[in-house]
């Protein structure tokens, strides 16, 4: 589950879910849902990616994840649909990702480390996520 959140120059990305693999599944599903927005993203071939992200903890893990999909979609308008598959590690993530590229997407900018969230409940295996995303607006200010 994850919702969208706007804030002066940036977007945050709630998220929770059953599992800690679920919040990186949920984090992509967020992305395409935003991305599918930008026209021209994600209109062209399909395509495949080995994505792999770093992070001393899962909330910067969960942050270099967003990196790498952000760039993926900057630089070849790559739009993710599903994770084909996936390996989480405590400081390191592996998956590949199916989707399709088409005109590189303008609306995102930096992920930055502000407001960073990775928390699992104590009383449940849900897990709590946020991530903030600068809009390209704010990365050119």
């Amino acid at each position: 589950m994850f919702r969208w959140i706007e804030r002066a120059g940036a977007l945050e990305l709630e998220l929770e879910s059953e599992s800690a693999d679920g919040v990186f599944i949920d984090a992509l599903e967020a992305l395409r849902e935003l991305l599918e927005e930008d026209t021209g993203a994600g209109l062209g071939d399909s395509a495949e990616y080995e994505v792999t992200a770093s992070g001393a903890d899962r909330g910067e893990l969960l942050a270099d994840w967003m990196r790498s999909l952000a760039k993926l979609a900057e630089g070849d308008g790559f739009v993710p649909h599903r994770i084909a598959t996936l390996e989480v590690r405590d400081d390191r993530l592996t998956a590949t990702v199916e989707g399709a590229c088409g005109a590189s997407a303008h609306l995102l900018g930096a992920v930055t480390d502000d407001d960073l969230l990775y928390e699992p409940s104590p009383d449940s295996h849900r897990v709590h996520a946020r991530v903030v995303l600068a809009t390209q607006d704010d990365v050119a200010a």
